[in-house]
C-alpha cells in the first residue's frame, strides 16, 4: 500500500504507471478467478460420479 509521503513523491508519470500496474494485476486476478470458477464447476459438475 502506499504511503502519502510516496504518493506525495510521485510526479505525474509515476502516478498512472501505478495505476496501470495495479488495473493489470487486477484483470489477472480476476481472469484468474474465472478460471478457478469454471474449474471448479467442472469438478462439481452434474454427472459427478464420486461426491466429496
Amino acid at each position: 500500500m502506499l504511503g502519502a509521503g510516496e504518493l506525495a513523491a510521485m510526479g505525474e508519470a509515476d502516478v498512472l504507471a501505478a495505476a496501470e500496474a495495479r488495473a493489470d494485476a487486477i484483470r489477472i486476478m480476476e481472469a484468474e478467478t474465472l478460471l478457478l470458477a469454471y474449474q471448479w464447476a467442472i469438478l462439481h459438475g452434474p454427472d459427478r460420479l464420486d461426491p466429496e
